[in-house]
């Protein structure tokens, strides 16, 4: 990795959530870090696990990119990974779109003993969700559909694999890149008519498409709280985001902020103050009661 990258990953580790008050501890984690992946770079391709949440294990290496992004921050999207963590219980159903190599997925199913369908098309993506669900030993509680999701079932889809596993994203223009053909699923066939508690999409701007195989649920308002990937990026498609929100609202789901500190749920105004993810929770005061009763999560010394 070149200095400029290092220093500019030093500052978002330095000014991450988990890192207020402990900055010192924060650098000297990072010095460390990289001596240690000098020491013991996986020879294998599927890497190494780490410790995590909960006593969870995460697996990091050169081909796993979010695992090694968890394995330095600890919780890369410490908002919504904090909501999760607080709001799923064990008779829960979590759906993850896009659950790459299955960090959501662990977290709702290892470390809160929630069943989770989880959905990621990109095979070498799709290897390393399977490893980390098989390394937890919690097969038995999570689906996992190696497909994409779309409006419709029946059609496939060209997905670009990057060169970093985050950030596979469906084409348009099939002449670029490194590209895959998954056949597609609609949402609604995947989950059927059952109650989803928490709903994660992040699939790199083609989260209206994916809504649109999932109307029955959401217009039936059978989701409890959603966390979506609203960073822009639909405009590729020639979604409109705003629309997405709309839809969400006038279907019972609010958009909120969630501190992980301090247990604080927080109505916003669609749009405003979002992260790369938004939150939508239908039901505030329960939702709110149900965060301030779980159980704290435990993380690199830190009970949360």
């Amino acid at each position: 990795m070149p200095i400029s990258q290092k220093l500019k990953t030093l500052r978002l580790l330095l000014n991450h959530p988990l890192s207020r008050g402990r900055r010192l501890r924060a650098a000297i984690r990072f010095f460390s870090k990289q001596l240690q992946k000098r020491r013991d770079e996986p020879s294998n391709e599927v890497g190494i696990p780490f410790d995590w949440v909960n006593q969870t294990r995460f697996l990091r290496g050169p081909d796993v990119t979010n695992g090694n992004d968890q394995w330095l921050f600890g919780l890369t999207e410490m908002e919504e990974m904090g909501f999760l963590l607080h709001y799923l219980r064990p008779e829960d159903l979590f759906v993850d779109v896009g659950a790459n190599e299955g960090a959501f997925t662990v977290l709702a199913s290892a470390a809160c003993s929630a069943e989770a369908v989880s959905v990621e098309p990109v095979p070498d993506t799709h290897a390393v969700l399977c490893r980390n669900v098989e390394l937890n030993g919690i097969a038995d509680r999570v689906s996992i559909h190696h497909c994409a999701c779309g409006e419709e079932s029946g059609e496939e889809l060209a997905i670009e694999v990057g060169a970093r596993s985050t950030l596979n994203a469906v084409v348009t223009d099939q002449s670029r890149g490194d590209i895959v053909s998954m056949p597609v699923r609609a949402l609604d066939e995947i989950v059927g008519e059952r109650e989803v508690s928490l709903l994660k999409i992040d699939v790199e701007g083609f989260e209206t498409a994916v809504l649109g195989g999932f109307t029955d649920a959401i217009t039936g308002r059978r989701v409890g709280a959603a966390i979506i990937e609203l960073s822009g990026l639909g405009e590729r498609y020639g979604f409109d985001e705003n629309a997405i929100r709309e839809h969400l609202v006038q279907s019972g789901l609010h958009p909120c902020r969630y501190d992980p500190r301090t247990r604080e749920l927080s109505p916003s105004n669609p749009g405003e103050n979002e992260g790369p993810c938004a939150l939508f929770v239908r039901d505030l005061e329960s939702t709110r009661e149900r965060l301030r009763q779980a159980d704290a999560f435990k993380l690199d010394g830190m009970s949360i």
